[in-house]
């Protein structure tokens, strides 16, 4: 289950680029709350990756053949509330000369392209991350979490990433996450 928190958390925090480097690049921090906001908001956009990556590869009468849409029910329902936290975290990955963000066009586009945008984006770039042998192990993640409400995965998530985040930087890296003194 740590293997899907990790990647969806991932997902989240990097919703246009899913590697270290980039989170590295962010010039400012991101809050736990922006951070668990980005997972429930990406939910829908994560379930549809890996539903379609691994459609050849789960069963038929599995998690997401059956079960996928009521579990998604409530994130859907909840997007809206869910945006402002995320577009945050995608706007703090722009902050940065090197990033492949511009938040300028973000700035630029109206919230009705934008967010259609931003989910295609979250879809394809998990997408190649997702290889056909974890398939089954995050299926099975994903019916775990399920019974969760999703303030409680988007918490567990941020509360997962603080704890890695927090051993990162005991090893002198550079934090991704807000500490509660630079949050406030």
């Amino acid at each position: 289950m740590k293997h899907l928190i990790t990647k969806s958390g991932a997902a989240a925090l990097a919703l246009c680029a899913l590697t270290q480097s980039q989170m590295a690049m962010a010039q400012s921090c991101i809050s736990e709350e922006d951070l668990s906001s980005a997972v429930r908001y990406s939910m829908p956009a994560i379930v549809s990756a890996v539903s379609g990556e691994c459609s050849a590869e789960l069963p038929a009468d599995g998690f997401f053949a059956t079960q996928s849409n009521a579990f998604l029910a409530p994130y859907v329902a909840q997007q809206d509330a869910n945006w402002p936290g995320t577009l945050r975290v995608i706007k703090s990955f722009g902050s940065n000369d090197e990033s492949p963000i511009d938040t300028a066009m973000f700035d630029a586009l109206p919230e009705s392209a934008l967010r259609p945008f931003v989910d295609a984006i979250i879809t394809t770039m998990l997408a190649k991350e997702i290889k056909p042998d974890q398939c089954g192990k995050i299926e099975r993640g994903m019916e775990l979490i399920a019974p969760l409400p999703p303030e409680n995965i988007g918490g567990l998530i941020g509360f997962v990433v603080s704890m890695v985040e927090d051993g990162r930087a005991k090893e002198g890296k550079t934090r991704m996450l807000c500490t509660d003194s630079a949050a406030e």
